[in-house]
C-alpha cells in the first residue's frame, strides 16, 4: 500500500480432505467452473500472494497457476506449513515450526543469498556438476544455458519481467532454492533414495 498497491482482498481456499458429509461430487462438478471464473476474476492482477494452505486441486490455486504459465502476473508463495516428517521422526511443536519459518523469513540477508546464488549459477555454468551422498548417490550432468531460478525472494516487476520459466514468476518464501534441468543427454550415474516415511 505505501508503494501504491491496491488490496482487492482475499479468497478463501477449502481445505483439503474435505469434511465428513460432504458430497465431494458437487464440488468436483463445479470445480472447473469455478477455476474458469477466477481466472477471469484474476486476470488483470499483478500480484497474487498465495498464503499456506492452498494446493494443487483447489480451483483458486490451478486459475492462478494456469495465469503464470501463460506469462500473466506473478506469485509469491509462502510454504509455512511444509513440515512433515522424515523417516517416522516426531516433528517438533507447531510453535517451533512457526519460530523457524518466522526467522529465516525476517533474518534472511536477501542481499547476500542472492550474491552467492548468482556465484553458484556461475561455477554450476563453468564445469560438470558432480553430486554424492553418503548413501550412494554418485550423479554427473551439465546443465550449458538452460534457465537457473536462483530463489532469492525477489518478487519485484522487474525481475518478473525478465522470468524464463513459471518458477521465475512464483516467487516462494522462505527463500533459498535453486533449481535447474540438466541437459539430458549429460546425465550419468546413480540417485540413492534412502528408506523414509512420508
Amino acid at each position: 500500500m505505501q508503494s501504491g498497491g491496491v488490496d482487492l482482498g482475499c479468497l478463501d481456499v477449502l481445505a483439503l480432505p474435505m469434511r465428513a458429509g460432504w458430497d465431494t461430487r458437487v464440488l468436483a462438478s463445479a470445480a472447473s467452473r469455478n477455476q474458469q471464473a477466477l481466472k477471469q476474476l484474476l486476470e488483470d492482477v499483478d500480484v497474487v500472494l498465495k498464503l499456506p494452505g492452498a494446493r494443487g486441486p483447489a480451483p483458486a490455486y490451478l486459475a492462478v497457476q494456469e495465469l503464470l504459465d501463460e506469462g500473466k502476473g506473478r506469485a509469491v508463495h509462502f510454504h509455512w506449513d511444509g513440515a512433515y516428517p522424515v523417516n517416522a521422526q516426531d516433528l517438533p511443536s507447531q510453535t517451533q515450526i512457526d519460530i523457524v519459518y518466522q526467522r529465516a523469513l525476517l533474518e534472511t540477508d536477501y542481499e547476500g543469498l542472492s550474491a552467492v546464488q548468482k556465484r553458484f549459477e556461475a561455477a554450476m555454468r563453468r564445469a560438470e556438476i558432480h553430486v554424492t551422498t553418503p548413501q550412494g548417490t554418485d550423479l554427473r550432468f551439465r546443465i550449458g544455458d538452460r534457465p537457473v531460478s536462483r530463489g532469492d525472494g525477489d518478487a519485484s516487476a522487474r525481475r518478473a519481467a525478465q522470468a524464463r520459466t513459471i518458477i521465475d514468476l512464483e516467487v516462494e518464501l522462505p527463500a533459498g532454492a535453486v533449481r535447474v534441468a540438466p541437459l539430458e543427454d549429460t546425465v550419468e550415474g546413480t540417485i540413492v533414495f534412502p528408506n523414509s516415511t512420508w
